[in-house]
């Protein structure tokens, strides 16, 4: 059951995000039908996304072991990759693929290497891209031990127009986004990947919407997991019960306050506000009885679609006004219209915001 709205729904950028596990690993690099089965998605992805100014394909290698039951743990596909043949392989299959898409920008995957490793690796794939007339865009994780290294050979020393960033939460790499802060003059681009959509840690304020204070240029959002409903019995008769009621997994973002509250604290009138006047016969009733979702699964797709349209619109429109600010030199007064932000940016040192104020 699809959401009919006259909403125009724009997409800036458009990242398949594609985590490659050990066991598609070594059949990627193995057999003949893998390859041609991931080809294919790549092509109908970049179809799917050929109204979005910036498309991307992300190949990103797990570094989570895999174990199947009654198995010893087997490596991850990161620890295969520090293989230098098999590393040198998947790169050139990976890299393959998005040129025979047409992909002008082409990403090259975070492997954990030592710097001393990934030093002539990064040299010499960025070489032989620009003689192809390709343009690299390689993605560091944010967590990498030698990040500062890196990110100066790839902006400095490579004079990298754009440079893709694996999200982790501020805490966790929190010297790292320093640096990345210092480059808000330069020309370059930081692209942020696998972003959360909100942060728990600050009241679930919408994580895109700080990351601008923190050097961050691009963003996509991780795709969430599957939402699996969950039943119990009662009273031991066979009944069935949803231990967690379907309308708890569905949220809404307020430009208002920058938060990503639950359905059922959202806010109807404001969000019918942000589609203006279209399509309000329509979308009223769908969240007037957003409890009707516990309990008919149609209406609940009705009402998940809905908040991801809604998003997608509304943050757009409130990076717009953002920008507008920092044109302006203005930041300042728009971190007084976002009091939410504060419990945040404090976080960060007085010369990072200069460049905002």
């Amino acid at each position: 059951m699809k959401v009919p709205t006259a909403t125009t729904v724009e997409s800036p950028i458009m990242i398949d995000v594609r985590k490659i596990g050990s066991v598609e690993l070594v059949n990627l690099l193995t057999k003949n039908q893998t390859y041609d089965n991931i080809s294919k998605k790549v092509q109908l992805n970049t179809r799917l996304g050929q109204y979005a100014k910036l498309r991307l394909t992300m190949f990103q290698p797990t570094s989570t072991p895999f174990k199947e039951k009654d198995e010893e743990e087997k490596q991850s596909a990161m620890q295969l990759l520090g293989n230098n043949r098999a590393r040198e392989k998947f790169l050139r299959f990976t890299i393959k693929m998005q040129a025979d898409a047409q992909l002008e920008l082409i990403t090259i995957p975070f492997i954990e290497l030592p710097f001393s490793e990934m030093r002539p690796m990064v040299i010499d794939i960025h070489r032989n891209l620009l003689r192809l007339g390709l343009q690299p865009v390689f993605f560091v994780d944010l967590k990498y031990e030698e990040f500062q290294p890196l990110i100066k050979l790839l902006i400095d020393e490579l004079q990298s127009k754009a440079v893709g960033l694996i999200y982790k939460p501020y805490r966790t790499a929190a010297v790292n986004y320093d640096l990345i802060s210092r480059y808000h003059d330069h020309d370059v681009v930081f692209i942020t990947a696998n972003t959360n959509r909100y942060d728990t840690d600050f009241d679930d304020i919408a994580t895109m919407h700080y990351l601008p204070f923190y050097g961050n240029d691009v963003y996509a959002v991780a795709r969430p997991p599957p939402f699996h409903e969950t039943y119990d019995s009662v009273d031991g008769g066979g009944k069935k019960r949803l231990v967690q009621p379907r309308l708890q997994s569905i949220r809404f973002f307020s430009k208002q306050n920058l938060k990503v509250k639950p359905a059922t604290e959202s806010n109807v009138d404001s969000i019918l506000s942000d589609f203006e006047n279209r399509d309000h016969e329509v979308l009223g009733p769908i969240l007037q009885n957003r409890a009707e979702a516990n309990g008919d699964l149609d209406k609940w797709s009705s009402l998940n679609y809905l908040s991801k349209v809604h998003e997608l619109h509304t943050s757009l429109v409130e990076f717009g006004r953002l920008q507008q600010f920092i044109d302006k030199s203005e930041t300042k007064q728009y971190l007084k219209e976002k009091p939410a932000l504060k419990p945040v940016l404090t976080q960060l040192k007085p010369t990072t915001l200069n460049g905002f104020s």
